[in-house]
């Protein structure tokens, strides 16, 4: 056969086929998907963390046994029960919400920590960090105290 015909159906072209074919699923092009979720990211985030009642840092994970990205993800899922979405309302809580919504997450760590046997001390205080990107680009840090019990 021709050297073209033999190239043409050599196994591996298998491999380019699947490429195309799996790119022009669109989006869920699993497993050649871009991550764009790291290519664009939004212009601030935040973060919570425990201290004691001399605002020194509490270790989540050995006292309620998750990460503090997961408590802050029980934070900010706390948040959309709510009814605050991801955006510039859930940014700017109204301080009460955000005190209900602290409160409830200390109950939830509360329990947490009881149930391991490591209770987290009296008082415990829950600290909000907002990360923004500014216009000009510098990157800004809000702190501030949610709630202590």
């Amino acid at each position: 056969p021709p050297m073209w015909r033999r190239i043409l159906f050599h196994p591996l072209m298998a491999v380019p086929l699947f490429i195309v074919i799996t790119q022009q699923l669109g989006e869920k092009g699993y497993p050649f998907s871009n991550f764009p979720m790291y290519s664009n990211p939004s212009d601030w985030d935040d973060y919570i963390y425990l201290t004691d009642a001399q605002d020194q840092p509490i270790g989540v994970q050995p006292h309620v046994g998750m990460s503090s990205a997961k408590l802050n993800k029980v934070f900010n899922n706390t948040m959309k029960d709510h009814g605050l979405r991801q955006s510039v309302v859930k940014r700017n809580a109204p301080p009460e919400v955000e005190k209900k919504v602290g409160d409830e997450v200390m109950q939830k760590a509360r329990r947490w920590a009881e149930n391991r046997k490591r209770p987290l001390p009296q008082p415990t205080r829950l600290y909000r960090v907002i990360i923004e990107r500014q216009p000009d680009g510098r990157l800004t840090e809000r702190t501030h105290l949610v709630t202590e019990g």
